[in-house]
């Protein structure tokens, strides 16, 4: 345990701003973040945010964001069947974009809902993508719980292909020390929100006696192509430090960068190298005493 907990904080919270800030400018399409639900959609649409959200939870309240029903909402991580909630749940937080699915422009809209009751939110909210089309009649195509860890985010989506765009989410967890964040590539299309590329590594921010660890990363797409779909490029840097005997002497500091490509093939997202970039991030980590 380190003598001195504070300064570890400030440093993680550093690493973790220096994060935020590199996807957030990497993001390709503006994430509206919608403070009145009564605000009309676009200019040229009658259909408010509050019409589509009451598309999922049926009674919402336009005064206070309460709610006592909601739609059957599947989960994206679990083979569970799709459950429709029961109880008084609270919209907190709306954000949204538009996005490509199929050659089609739609609406997504990012939902956080949370509740006192015992309903079996996962960490006790909901983290719904609700995907819209959005016509003169406003369609709900799906609505899908993606809560992955104990905060979930939007970030934005990637202009993959012409006719199809990703969303992706960042998943994060504090310990004490220590700091994860995972991300989740997630496709829109066919008329739902599914899983693109789960193979993203996580971010390590940790101290413990002998060593520290900061990891960041910018994930982009790139020029290149691969049967139509852009490339994407995960680029993360890595510093660590080791520490002397007395945990608080610094030793020897070391910096090292990766860049991951990831490419279509064979229908899918894979590594284009094939997970050689992958494992040889893993072997530092492993040098600094982190990792499996």
């Amino acid at each position: 345990m380190s003598r001195h907990p504070n300064l570890i904080t400030k440093a993680l919270r550093a690493c973790l701003l220096s994060l935020l800030l590199l996807l957030a400018s990497n993001a390709s399409a503006e994430v509206l973040h919608i403070e009145d639900f009564g605000q009309r959609i676009s200019d040229r649409s009658t259909t408010t945010y509050l019409d589509l959200l009451r598309l999922i939870f049926t009674d919402l309240s336009a005064d206070d964001g309460k709610a006592g029903s909601s739609v059957r909402i599947r989960t994206l991580y679990a083979e569970d069947e799709p459950q429709a909630y029961v109880g008084e749940m609270q919209v907190k937080a709306v954000d949204g974009a538009w996005v490509r699915a199929n050659g089609e422009r739609a609406l997504l809209l990012f939902i956080n809902v949370t509740s006192d009751a015992q309903l079996g939110f996962p960490w006790g909210e909901l983290n719904v993508f609700a995907l819209y089309e959005v016509g003169k009649q406003p369609r709900l195509l799906d609505a899908v719980d993606v809560s992955g860890d104990r905060f979930t985010t939007f970030l934005g989506d990637l202009h993959l292909h012409p006719n199809d765009d990703a969303v992706l989410v960042r998943y994060q967890h504090f310990n004490a020390g220590e700091t994860f964040t995972a991300f989740a590539l997630l496709h829109v299309g066919r008329g739902k929100v599914q899983s693109l590329f789960d193979g993203l590594p996580s971010l390590y921010y940790g101290r413990v006696c002998r060593a520290e660890i900061a990891e960041t990363g910018d994930i982009d797409t790139s020029q290149s192509r691969h049967n139509g779909y852009r490339d994407i490029v995960f680029d993360i840097k890595q510093v660590g430090t080791k520490f002397h005997a007395d945990c608080d002497t610094p030793g020897r500091k070391s910096t090292q960068n990766f860049r991951l490509s990831i490419g279509w093939q064979r229908g899918a997202y894979r590594y284009l190298d094939g997970g050689a970039e992958l494992k040889r991030l893993e072997r530092g980590r492993k040098r600094l005493g982190f990792g499996d």
